[in-house]
């Protein structure tokens, strides 16, 4: 059963983009799929989660400093605090042994959308202005 379910209607236009917040959403649903079972490769995966993020912040990041983003400072401090508060949750989690739960993938969905919304496709909307696809 996917926790998040995935559809062009979220894709923002800029293939990479769109890809990589793709692989996002399907470790997540693989960590979901995974609770209460003990999922032997909960930890890699979620060390996978982090460090898909890191790329793709960058990628966003890069992408934005060369076609000169106006938003660019705010979009930034947004994936930081997501990257930090992430990073810290998980550790969290791991250090109790209590494995991932449902509430930081809630947590996480909710962000995505929020972000997806809020900040990349404004983002994806002015990048293409400058003719990335």
């Amino acid at each position: 059963m996917e926790f998040i379910k995935w559809s062009d209607q979220e894709k923002v236009g800029i293939g990479v983009i769109d890809s990589q917040h793709e692989e996002l959403v399907n470790i997540i649903n693989n960590l979901y799929s995974g609770i209460g079972t003990k999922i032997k490769n909960e930890k890699e995966l979620t060390r996978g989660l982090l460090e898909k993020m890191k790329i793709h912040f960058d990628t966003e990041e890069y992408f934005m400093k060369q076609y000169g983003d106006p938003n660019y400072i705010s979009h930034k401090l947004e994936h930081d605090r997501c990257l930090n508060k992430t990073s810290r949750t998980t550790e969290d989690i791991f250090e109790s042994n209590k494995g991932i739960n449902v509430e930081f993938l809630n947590s996480f969905k909710t962000w995505l959308f929020n972000h997806l919304e809020f900040k990349d496709r404004k983002c994806a909307a002015y990048l293409r202005t400058k003719g990335l696809n």
